[in-house]
This record gives C-alpha cells, sequence and structure tokens, in this order.
C-alpha cells in the first residue's frame, strides 16, 4: 500500500472513530516507526483537522462523517478488502430497560442495562 492509501484509510478511521491511538495504527497497517513519524507529520501539519493528545494518541477535530449507511461503511469495507479481512461490522449498542413482575402484583424488580 502507498503512503497515501494509508494516509487517505487513516482519515476515513479518525473520521468514523474520532480517536485512534499510534498503537494500533501501527498493528493495523504494520508500520514501522519511521512510517508512523511520517504519517504523524503529515496528518498534524497538512490540511486535515487532527491534533496529537498526549504523544499517544490521534483525535479528529474536524466535522464527523455523515450518518448515512452507504458512507459509514464505505471505508471499512475499503479497508477490510485491503487487508483481506472479512469481519462483520461492529455491533451497536443500545440501552435496554427490562421489568419483571409477578401476576399477583406483589413483587416488582426492574433491571436496567
Amino acid at each position: 500500500m502507498t503512503f497515501f492509501e494509508v494516509l487517505e484509510q487513516v482519515v476515513a478511521l479518525l473520521r468514523r472513530h474520532a480517536r485512534v491511538s499510534y498503537r494500533a495504527l501501527k498493528r493495523q497497517f504494520e508500520l514501522d516507526d519511521a512510517f508512523l513519524d511520517d504519517l504523524k507529520a503529515e496528518l498534524l501539519d497538512s490540511q486535515h483537522p487532527v491534533r496529537d493528545e498526549n504523544g499517544r494518541f490521534l483525535v479528529w477535530t474536524g466535522d464527523p462523517i455523515d450518518g448515512g449507511a452507504t458512507e459509514t461503511n464505505r471505508p471499512a469495507d475499503a479497508l477490510a478488502s485491503a487487508r483481506g479481512d472479512l469481519r462483520a461490522p461492529e455491533a451497536e449498542r443500545r440501552q435496554l430497560t427490562v421489568m419483571f413482575c409477578d401476576l399477583e402484583g406483589r413483587r416488582r424488580t426492574k433491571l436496567s442495562r
């Protein structure tokens, strides 16, 4: 993968996740220290709305990616096909409230997650 292909995919990850660690980038893209330094310099010194956080994370400071399903999945699909990964998309987390009660009305227990 070329430098700019990796750069585009990192920007897509940042827009989607808002924050990515340098260690995760090294593992995901199998980067050496010199490549990562060049990537950081390009992201932080160019026109991208990205900032460094404590020397450990890149943080997206621009507008988040649109909520459309097609646009949201496009970077993940491109990344998965480029890396050969066929993992399912990330699950969505929602709050669930469950109430248990007996038929006689003596006990009510409410569990919330």
